[in-house]
Order: structure tokens, then sequence, then C-alpha cells
């Protein structure tokens, strides 16, 4: 197993808690220009996300409801990899 390297300043970064918030500080204390491109990437996602719930809420065909849960469950399976987090998704 590999560990991380250190910022060039020296300063030590510990590897952050896999939840969002935490990830975006760690983000901000070692490439806070990239805050930015994770904002807008992860309101893209929740908004996505979100649009399908509210889709799923209101279908009445059972395949369209398989269809939408298969989406949602391809978004967070990508996600969880990105982030190198496991999750029950593994096809």
């Amino acid at each position: 197993m590999s560990t991380a390297s250190e910022p060039s300043s020296g300063a030590s970064v510990p590897q952050p808690a896999a939840t969002a918030e935490e990830l975006r500080a760690a983000l901000a204390r070692i490439a806070p220009d990239a805050v930015p491109t994770f904002d807008a990437e992860r309101a893209t996602a929740v908004a996505l996300l979100r649009s399908l719930e509210a889709r799923a809420a209101r279908v009445t065909d059972p395949a369209e409801a398989r269809a939408i849960a298969a989406e949602i469950g391809h978004i967070l399976d990508k996600a969880a990899a990105e982030a190198g987090i496991p999750h029950g998704g593994a096809r």
C-alpha cells in the first residue's frame, strides 16, 4: 500500500474522512484552486440525483422505476470508486 505524498511545503495533510465536506476541506488545504471545480461537480451530481429521486417518486411503471434505480446506483458506484470508498454496488 502506498501512502500519499506530502505537499512540497512539508505540511502534512491527514487522510480525510470519506465525506464530501471532509474531502472538500482537505482539497482546500492542498489545492485551493480546485475547490470551485469540486463544488460545481458536486452541485451537478446532487442536482441529477435529486431529479432522479423526484422521477422515482412519481413513476408508476415498474420497468421505469428499475431503470431509475439502476441509474442512481451507477452514479453512487462511480462516486464511491472515484473517492476510493468501498461501496456495495460491485457488479
